[in-house]
């Protein structure tokens, strides 16, 4: 019962096809491989068109993370002169810090800028709440800087407070690894990350050493936190060099080599020593802060010079990607209009000579012997029946 329904349904679906025109049935014969082709160069567009929108948004992060590199600067800087401001009193970095919040205020809105331009390119939902959420803690900045003004707010709440702010700023960088769609980019991107964290770290260091050198005493619990500060920046530095390329490391070793480096490391030194001895009072807090931040901005200087080459790569591979996606269109358009003329001349040039061939055996059919048969002189098949028709009409002449 079943193979006979089988056979049935076999049957409709031939006799369907053979009620079709020779054009109709040819014509089918050509739009199911040429649908699997124009689907084919589809999905090969959209891969190329994905890897080049992932290849811009790279690019566009890229160059955000240098007005981000700048604000996460000042706000490591006005963490360090608030923590010395609280230790001291009030006695101490009351002018630097004013100032330095104007720097501050300068570097957010700079950065608010280009947060914006961010905003409106369509990442995900996932880094779109993560791009607003870097900000948030500095909706909070104002009462902050009022509660250390007003000497209500303990140093370690404060330092709480700036170094949430800068964290949320820094997983924006390790964002950026979302879009690396090349090792080399990668690389660097992995490289920054590892020296804008050493570079926060030092910040902390700055800010704990400030209020030790400030006061001329540290505590244990803040002794420790100062040593463990000293011990990642070690850590982070070394994942730094594995991670760039070989001219970065010299630039790196060149830039470190300021005797400045000395001078922080001789600080260190004499706070390293502070449980033993007074030996605090021999450095004043502003020494430690200026040689500090001289000794930091060396580290910004390697950061902005990585930065520079994340941009420069983030570019020139957005370049390579835009070229390969145009390259790709031109291919899949080439290939689709050459398969669409071929088709158009191939199913012509049967479709015509049976169409001749039809009409000429209809003025036969009707005792029209007087005729031309074209197509006589092909050599394919459709010329052997030509040739063949050709024969009935001289039959039909005699």
């Amino acid at each position: 019962m079943g193979g006979a329904s089988k056979k049935q349904t076999e049957s409709k679906f031939q006799q369907f096809i053979t009620n079709l025109s020779v054009r109709l049935r040819i014509m089918v014969l050509v739009l199911v491989p040429l649908a699997g082709i124009v689907m084919l160069g589809f999905l090969e567009l959209h891969s190329e068109y994905k890897l080049e929108t992932q290849s811009k948004q790279s690019m566009m992060f890229a160059i955000s993370i240098t007005p981000l590199s700048n604000l996460i600067n000042e706000v490591q800087k006005e963490r360090g002169y608030s923590a010395g401001y609280i230790a001291s009193g009030g006695t101490r970095f009351s002018s630097e810090l004013t100032a330095q919040r104007q720097n501050t205020d300068a570097a957010l809105a700079k950065y608010r800028t280009h947060l914006s331009m961010l905003q409106k390119m369509y990442m995900n939902q996932g880094i779109d709440r993560q791009l607003v959420r870097s900000l948030t803690n500095f909706d909070r900045l104002p009462v902050i800087r009022s509660q250390v003004g007003d000497k209500s707010l303990a140093k370690a709440d404060m330092l709480k407070f700036y170094t949430g702010a800068v964290t949320q700023l820094l997983t924006i960088i390790d964002m950026q690894m979302t879009f690396a769609s090349n090792q080399e980019l990668a690389d660097q991107i992995r490289g920054l990350v590892s020296i804008m964290k050493a570079k926060e770290m030092a910040g902390l260091e700055r800010a704990s050493g400030a209020a030790a050198f400030a006061t001329g005493q540290i505590n244990k619990a803040d002794y420790a936190k100062f040593v463990s500060l000293v011990e990642i920046q070690e850590i982070m530095l070394g994942e730094f060099v594995k991670s760039v390329n070989e001219d970065m490391v010299a630039f790196y070793s060149k830039t470190m080599a300021d005797p400045v480096v000395e001078t922080v490391q001789s600080y260190r030194d004499v706070l390293s020593k502070a449980p033993y001895d007074k030996s605090l009072e021999n450095v004043s807090g502003k020494e430690w802060f200026d040689a500090t931040t001289r000794r930091i901005g060396l580290l910004n200087q390697v950061a902005e010079a990585v930065i520079a080459q994340v941009i420069s790569t983030s570019k020139a591979v957005e370049a390579d990607n835009l070229r390969q996606l145009q390259a790709m269109a031109v291919v899949v358009a080439s290939i689709l209009l050459i398969t669409i003329i071929l088709a158009f001349i191939v199913v012509r040039s049967i479709t015509r000579p049976v169409n001749r061939l039809t009409a000429t055996m209809d003025k036969l059919a009707d005792g029209k012997y007087d005729i031309e048969v074209a197509g006589t002189e092909n050599g394919d098949e459709l010329g052997k029946m030509a040739r063949a028709v050709e024969v009935f009409r001289q039959n039909g002449l005699k």
